[in-house]
């Protein structure tokens, strides 16, 4: 709001022998519910006397909703003085100079010379007055001059606040004033106030956001991205997608499986040089943003330029994207019956899905501009063979700003990828820093725009602003969380069925890998949350809902010991259940915050900590534990593969070098034979070769294979974790088996199709 200009309506009181509560008019004014917008005398714990409110000029706006009972058609801003208006000539001078009405509320019968003067100088200005007057005594125009006045004595609040109305709408559209918060700022600085933003810190950190914008404003908000963060774009999704096919290989055409997954590392080396060539050297933007965050020692120095940058941004992309979202809506609302019947309705879900396009292309944020850090930290960790300065500083970059209370991506919204090595760097960073400690996880799950980003903010003072829900997200955030909350808004059947499901499988596949966290779900927007029996009742039906789904999906993973959701983890409907209510007291805009909403997030905050006491101190994982448990459940994820185990760090560890080395291993078969069908095929081409036996191919596959095994087998015996990785030997040594087998088979097929 700091940049909206609109018309300032101003509230003073004049003298103290007025009866009535300014503020408790204004407010009448403002809400026609009458919610307490500015504190006044009858407000629980407030006195007569203005002991510490004296001399203070607060602000609110009016903002109309669009429809018929809207007091105003416009914007319009609110400022109310407190306390006698005489005493604070620095606050009344200003109100004067940046008001467009100022409504003075005052007693006739007062005599006192200052506040005359006070009435006879405003009469003298050019700004329109309203005078308030509330004596017994005949009050008449010509007391006042030209200016409008109205009694209040014995009058009607709601024939009062309609005749207020209507003299302020008239009076407004005599008036071509309207100022932002920033154009009174530059009117308080003539004044000789003092503004907080031009300490110095905070305003050297304004004019580098600033320095920015000049730079993004020579561009259309589109090409933005594409120019400024080319790494997380096409780049960024092409490699995710080519590092997706490496988990699911397969043969393509005349290609084995191994030829395949060479040329698909082979293509995400490409992409990752073609990302280093976009992002070095660093462009404008990102050398500031990373210069500015390095260099800076003090922490709030680097947080008013991340809010300042962060505001730069919103003013810049606002306009376009409420204009993108509004044909958006037009085009949903108007078109897609038209569209049908017309049997253009392809034609119509591309234009709409361009549209989504542009507006992600348009979205721009303080997260677009981590996460290309990201992409720039992994390009260089992968193609770049020195690793240099900045490449050492993102991670700890990131870690400060972790740790000061900025979000840092986990899993990239924009294409649900979990950039590990990133992650990885940056959890060790904290652990550096930090130390080693322990950290409760707490996990929100819940459909798109389903208010979790608002829970957390109201939960922790948090800044959450975005709320997607990208695919998989259930079974990470579940298997990543010590406590999940599960978040459902409203009575939509549609939420209430997919909610269940998609918590019943992500617990079940935890269950399965002896993790046991904790759930407790949180029911929003649900009305009459006091009664107790419509509770009761929905209580009972979620949990209905929630065995039903437990069976069958038990049924379908072969789980015989799961007959309702109390199997799957520990729950008991009548406490691990909460319903708020309605955020809003009314419909928005101008409806205040519920207070039992506020009400509802205090308990649910209550209960946190208990359920944090009751876990057994080993479930509450170090800061590497929750990093390798993010690497674990990623990679499972992209296996589809869920049955997965890591008990503690020594585990996770010997895991991760025995996996390292069964891959080299395995890529020394590989290669080997690649090799040896590379020979055969020439022969057979060359018709050295009409027949092939089995037995031709064992021996000099057999060659490398001993060696690899006796390899495999003395890891086994001689490493310093070998107590831990005995429970792994057969497994390794099946799999090394099977790929020795499926290699022969492989290449025996190609060679007999080239024979016959």
């Amino acid at each position: 709001m700091c940049r909206v200009s609109a018309p300032i309506v101003s509230f003073i009181r004049v003298g103290t022998g007025f009866s009535a509560s300014k503020s408790q008019i204004m407010n009448c004014l403002l809400s026609e519910r009458k919610h307490d917008v500015f504190f006044h005398r009858h407000c629980k714990g407030s006195s007569r006397d203005c002991l510490l409110m004296g001399g203070v000029v607060e602000v609110a706006w009016f903002c109309p909703v669009g429809e018929e009972q809207d007091r105003f058609d416009n914007c319009l801003t609110f400022t109310n003085l407190h306390g006698d208006a005489k005493e604070h000539e620095k606050q009344l001078a200003f109100l004067q100079e940046v008001s467009s009405i100022i409504v003075v509320l005052m007693s006739i019968s007062d005599d006192n010379k200052g506040d005359q003067k006070i009435v006879h100088d405003k009469n003298q200005s050019s700004k329109h007055l309203i005078f308030l007057l509330d004596d017994k005594g005949k009050v008449t125009v010509d007391n006042f001059g030209p200016k409008l006045r109205n009694e209040i004595w014995n009058r009607n609040e709601a024939e009062l606040i309609g005749e207020l109305t209507t003299t302020s709408k008239h009076l407004l559209k005599l008036s071509n004033t309207a100022l932002s918060l920033e154009n009174c700022a530059h009117v308080a600085r003539k004044q000789g106030m003092l503004i907080d933003e031009d300490q110095r810190d905070c305003k050297e950190a304004k004019e580098k956001a600033e320095s920015l914008m000049t730079l993004l404003r020579e561009m259309e908000i589109p090409q933005v991205k594409e120019n400024l963060l080319p790494l997380q774009g096409k780049l960024w999704q092409l490699w995710c997608t080519k590092n997706k096919e490496l988990y699911h290989l397969r043969g393509k055409g005349y290609h084995s499986i191994e030829q395949h997954k060479n040329e698909t590392e082979t293509e995400k080396q490409m992409i990752r040089h073609e990302q280093f060539r976009k992002a070095f050297p660093l462009n404008a933007l990102m050398r500031s943003v990373l210069e500015i965050l390095q260099n800076h020692s003090e922490t709030h120095t680097k947080l008013y330029f991340l809010q300042w940058l962060n505001v730069a941004l919103d003013n810049l992309t606002a306009g376009h994207l409420e204009n993108l979202k509004e044909k958006k809506k037009a085009l949903v609302q108007t078109e897609k019956q038209e569209a049908t019947k017309s049997s253009s309705l392809k034609d119509w879900q591309e234009e709409i899905e361009a549209i989504s396009r542009e507006i992600d292309d348009c979205t721009l944020g303080i997260e677009h501009i981590l996460r290309e850090a990201g992409q720039i930290y992994e390009a260089l960790e992968e193609a770049s063979p020195m690793k240099d300065t900045l490449f050492l500083s993102l991670p700890n970059i990131a870690a400060d700003l972790m740790i000061f209370g900025v979000p840092i991506e986990l899993m990239g919204g924009d294409v649900s990828y979990v950039p590990l090595k990133w992650v990885a760097a940056v959890f060790d960073k904290l652990s550096e820093k930090l130390g080693n400690k322990r950290l409760f996880v707490l996990s929100v799950l819940g459909l798109q725009t389903s208010g979790k980003s608002t829970l957390l903010n109201a939960l922790f003072g948090l800044q959450f602003t975005r709320d997607f829900e990208p695919q998989n997200s259930a079974t990470f955030v579940i298997g990543l969380g010590n406590l999940t909350l599960i978040n459902i808004f409203g009575e939509n059947p549609s939420e209430m069925q997919n909610i269940p499901q998609r918590v019943v499988q992500a617990f079940l596949r935890m269950k399965q890998v002896k993790i046991s966290p904790t759930c407790l779900f949180v029911h929003q927007n649900v009305g009459e949350v006091t009664a107790k029996d419509q509770n009761m009742e929905g209580r009972r039906q979620l949990k209905q809902r929630l065995d039903k789904t437990a069976a069958t999906a038990a049924e379908e993973e072969q789980c015989s010991d799961v007959t309702c959701f109390s199997d799957v983890i520990n729950f008991d409907a009548n406490t691990h259940i909460y319903y708020f209510a309605h955020l809003w007291d009314g419909n928005p805009h101008m409806s205040p915050p519920n207070p039992r909403y506020s009400h509802n997030v205090q308990e649910l905050k209550s209960r946190i900590p208990v359920t944090a006491q009751q876990e057994s101190r080993g479930s509450i994982m170090k800061i590497s534990d929750v990093k390798f448990r993010v690497q674990d459940l990623w990679r499972a994820l992209l296996n589809e593969k869920f049955i997965f185990s890591f008990r503690n760090t020594q585990e996770v560890m010997a895991m991760s070098k025995l996996e390292t080395m069964y891959n080299s291993w395995t890529w020394e078969l590989r290669s080997h034979v690649q090799r040896l069908q590379d020979q055969l095929i020439n022969q057979i081409q060359n018709g050295k070769i009409q027949t092939l036996e089995t037995y031709t191919l064992e021996a000099p596959v057999t060659e490398i294979y001993e060696p690899i095994k006796q390899k495999l087998e003395k890891h086994y015996n001689e490493d310093t974790d070998s107590e831990v990785l005995v429970q792994w030997k057969g497994n390794f040594e099946n799999k090394l088996i099977t790929l020795k087998e499926a290699l022969i088979l492989d290449v025996q097929r190609k060679a007999k199709e080239l024979i016959h």
